[in-house]
């Protein structure tokens, strides 16, 4: 991007408070100088130790849109934070770049911190004019400024790390966030991972390689200081790989144009019986397992008694006796109509009455919450025969005491917006939210139209998205989902193309200036959702690699919005 124009500050200041008009080279010279601001916050990330965006823009006064209707200002701004503060901060606060003073004799370029006081609700207000007078710094913006990037980034890097480091004591002291001094690390406190959230961005800007990291932290794992070999080993011992005996955590699942409401929560499928026999039922989908081990977890903490073993363990109990008894015996209150368990499917108990009828079957689910009281017995149709082992259930007992720890669950829901939202969660879109969870003063529980049990979402399950801006079926990303998730955007990071702390170059070609080149030509050409992630240039170390990184990955994409020949 070509420098800052200093020769027609004049002409900007002699049109200060005047109308818009696009031919206006005043007009003209205050759009190009914010988006050079802006590029100032681009360069910093090649030679910030962290990333940083931009997070704050300011129109001139009384914009209507479409370029209609506002004069311009005194003064010319960029804000930005650390991306680690993204969702935490938004744009209630932000480090500011500011060209002002055009009237004076000596225009003024200046870095400091401030916050968006035209937020009624902003919690940081107050504090505005302590963070403006502790934090400003300037220089005169005439023919001493200097006269390139490198020299202007060198010359403010460290008053823009003077402000970041105030930026963590003001947090800390807030209490937004905590310091760890020892460490060196820093935990946002009074913002919980969003239990909806997803992560959207261009492809290859990491997106699912950070579900990872989200997922970890989630279920309550440090990984500060630990390798990404050691961050994806546990992540791998955490991920549920057997769904008939799931132990673990985390559960992942890629939406494509196929998946279906029956893959997700239920549907009927066919199987194979011990007799070879194709037979027909119920089976849950990812969701609902993920759910009903999240829910006995919660259940279990919340409900249980020290001595009871969970509703899993009891259950798993119940068929480890069934192996070895298959003709043990239920009484009923009415003497002489026991009853047996002739087997288990993943949702029911099938069983044989006295009498010899087998059309019948137990809810598991149901069964669950008489355990944990949830609900009343029903005393009338088949809820006479869920007592007997209800208390069957309630005698298995633990030889220690069992620590009773709620835990969270994690289901990862990659290329989210690949499949047909509406279709695939169907009514229980209304479920997923913060206030309808279970547990909740709002909780809400709807039947599920299969096996009609009624169904919930407990409050300990996390739901991560990833979404690739560069496809078109983004855009028909339900508006009640988007309603209930928050979004991260996941940008390029250049700055990320290091080996040893220092920008990668290949025969002279500085990676991280080359993608933010691409990058910029993409986003005026048509828009930033279609521009090129770092991830494609992370592992390049020769020519050849560049090369390939060009030919088989990042032009394609280009390719596939008409690009690649304007980039040429």
């Amino acid at each position: 991007m070509e420098y800052f124009d200093l020769t027609n500050i004049s002409v900007y200041a002699n049109d200060i408070g005047a109308t818009y008009d696009s031919d206006s080279p005043a007009t003209q010279w205050y759009f190009d100088t914010r988006s050079k601001l802006q590029h100032i916050v681009t360069r910093l990330n090649e030679v910030l130790q962290e990333p940083v965006f931009v997070n704050y823009n300011e129109r001139p006064n009384k914009q209507a849109g479409q370029g209609m209707g506002f004069v311009l200002k005194e003064y010319i701004l960029a804000g930005f934070i650390p991306l680690k503060y993204q969702q935490l901060l938004g744009r209630d606060i932000f480090i500011k770049l500011t060209l002002a003073n055009f009237t004076n004799s000596t225009a003024t370029f200046s870095i400091e911190i401030d916050v968006n006081f035209k937020d009624s609700n902003n919690p940081y207000t107050d504090d505005r004019d302590e963070l403006i007078d502790e934090t400003t710094w300037s220089i005169p913006f005439d023919q001493s400024f200097p006269g390139n990037w490198d020299d202007l980034i060198s010359k403010i890097t460290p008053e823009v790390k003077t402000a970041l480091n105030y930026l963590d004591e003001y947090l800390n002291r807030k209490g937004v966030i905590h310091v760890n001094h020892n460490k060196n690390s820093q935990q946002a406190m009074s913002s919980p991972q969003a239990l909806n959230q997803i992560l959207y961005g261009p492809p290859g800007t990491g997106k699912t390689y950070n579900t990872i990291n989200k997922a970890l932290e989630i279920v309550g794992e440090n990984i500060e200081g630990k390798t990404r070999k050691e961050i994806k080993k546990r992540f791998d011992e955490l991920l549920i790989d057997d769904w008939d005996n799931p132990n673990g955590q985390i559960g992942f699942i890629t939406f494509h144009q196929s998946m279906s409401y029956e893959d997700f929560i239920e549907g009927i499928k066919p199987d194979v019986n011990e007799n070879d026999e194709v037979i027909y039922d119920i089976e849950p989908g990812i969701f609902k397992r993920m759910a009903s081990i999240a829910r006995d977890n919660w259940l279990d903490a919340t409900k249980g008694t020290k001595e009871q073993l969970s509703f899993e363990d009891a259950f798993t109990r119940l068929k480890e006796e069934w192996d070895i008894d298959p003709e043990m015996k239920f009484p009923l209150k009415t003497p002489g109509y026991d009853y047996k368990i002739l087997g288990f499917t993943k949702t029911s108990i099938k069983f044989e009455k006295a009498s010899g009828g087998t059309g019948h079957t137990l809810s598991i689910a149901t069964l669950s919450d008489y355990f944990y009281k949830r609900r009343e017995v029903r005393q009338t149709g088949v809820g006479i025969y869920y007592p007997a082992i209800l208390e069957k259930l309630e005698s298995y007992q633990s030889s220690t005491t069992v620590i009773k720890e709620e835990k969270n669950y994690v289901l990862i829901i990659d290329e989210i917006n690949r499949g047909n939202v509406s279709q695939i969660f169907g009514e229980l879109i209304t479920l997923i939210e913060d206030d309808k969870r279970l547990g909740q003063p709002e909780a809400l529980e709807l039947t599920l139209p299969y096996s009609k049990e009624k169904f919930g979402v407990p409050p300990n399950l996390y739901i991560i998205g990833t979404m690739n801006t560069a496809d078109r079926s983004v855009e028909a990303l339900d508006a009640a989902l988007r309603r209930r998730f928050s979004f991260e955007e996941m940008p390029p990071q250049p700055h990320a193309i290091i080996r040893d702390n220092e920008p990668v170059e290949i025969e002279g070609i500085k990676l991280p200036s080359l993608l933010t080149t691409i990058n910029q030509r993409i986003e005026k050409l048509l828009d930033k959702d279609h521009q090129v992630g770092h991830s494609y240039f992370m592992s390049v170390d020769s020519m050849d690699k560049l090369q390939t990184a060009f030919t088989i990955r990042s032009f394609p994409c280009c390719r596939s919005t008409s690009l690649a020949a304007t980039i040429k």
